[in-house]
C-alpha cells in the first residue's frame, strides 16, 4: 500500500516505457490521469496519452489515488500477486527517508523475493545493518548513492535493463532467490508485530490500515519460470 506520489507515477512510467509487456504494474490510472490534467497537463502529455491507453495488472483496486486498503488483506495477497513477477521495485513511502521502512517493502523480505527499492540515499545500506542481504553481487545497486528520486529511478532502470540484457539472467535470478531466502529468515528474528493498540502480538494485526499500492511494480513476468 502507499500514497500517490510524483516519483512512484514516473517510475511506473519508465518501467512500462523500457520493458513493456514485461513489466508487471499495478496503477489506479484514472486517478492518475486526474491528477496530471490537475498538475500540469501540456507538460505531462505523453505520461497522460499512456496511462490512458496501458492495461494495468491490478491486484486490489481501491476507491482511487488516495483510498484505503485494508494492510492485511494487501498482505495476504501479496503471495498470489508476487508470483506473477520475479523482481519486485519497491516505491517506499518516502522517497527521501533512509531509515524509516514499512509494509512496502517488509512483504519482498518477509517472502524471500528479490527487490529494488526507490527510498532514501543509503536506505539499502541501512536494511544491510538491520541484518539483511541486498543484491549487490547480482546487479548494480550504485543507486542507492542517489540523491534525488528521478535520478535514482533512472539508475534502477539501468540496473534492471542490464540483467534483462544478460544472456544469463535467469541464472542470475535463481541465484538472487537463493540469497533472498536468507531475507525471509532474518525478518521471523527481528520482526516484531505492533497491535491497533501499540502493544506486540503474534501475528499481522488485522486491524491495522495501510493506502494502496500505487504502484506495486513487479519485473519481469516474461523472464522464464521461478528457481
Amino acid at each position: 500500500g502507499g500514497r500517490g506520489s510524483m516519483a512512484r507515477l514516473r517510475m511506473t512510467y519508465e518501467l512500462g516505457q523500457k520493458f513493456g509487456s514485461d513489466a508487471f504494474l499495478t496503477c489506479h490510472a484514472q486517478a492518475v490521469i486526474d491528477h496530471l490534467n490537475r498538475v500540469n497537463p501540456e507538460h505531462f502529455a505523453k505520461e497522460i496519452e499512456w496511462f490512458k491507453t496501458k492495461q494495468f495488472e491490478n491486484d486490489l483496486p481501491g476507491k482511487n489515488f488516495f483510498s484505503s486498503i485494508d494492510s492485511y488483506s494487501v498482505s495476504k495477497n501479496y503471495k498470489i500477486l508476487s508470483s506473477q513477477f520475479f523482481i519486485e521495485v519497491v516505491c517506499e513511502t518516502d522517497e527521501y527517508q533512509t531509515q524509516r521502512f514499512t509494509d512496502k517493502v517488509a512483504k519482498p523480505l518477509a517472502s524471500g523475493k528479490p527487490f529494488l527499492l526507490l527510498h532514501g540515499p543509503g536506505s539499502l545500506r541501512n536494511l544491510r545493518e538491520l541484518g539483511f542481504v541486498t543484491f549487490c553481487d547480482f546487479i548494480d545497486e550504485s543507486y542507492d548513492d542517489c540523491v534525488i528520486p528521478a535520478q535514482r529511478t533512472r539508475k534502477i532502470i539501468q540496473s534492471l535493463t542490464q540483467l534483462y540484457c544478460d544472456p544469463n539472467r535467469q541464472e542470475i535470478i535463481n541465484n538472487m532467490y537463493r540469497w533472498a531466502s536468507h531475507n525471509a529468515e532474518i525478518y521471523q528474528k527481528v520482526t516484531t508485530y505492533i497491535g491497533h493498540d501499540g502493544t506486540p502480538c503474534n501475528e499481522f494485526p488485522r486491524n491495522s490500515l495501510c493506502l494502496p499500492v500505487f504502484g506495486c511494480l513487479g519485473l519481469l513476468q516474461g523472464w522464464g519460470s521461478f528457481p
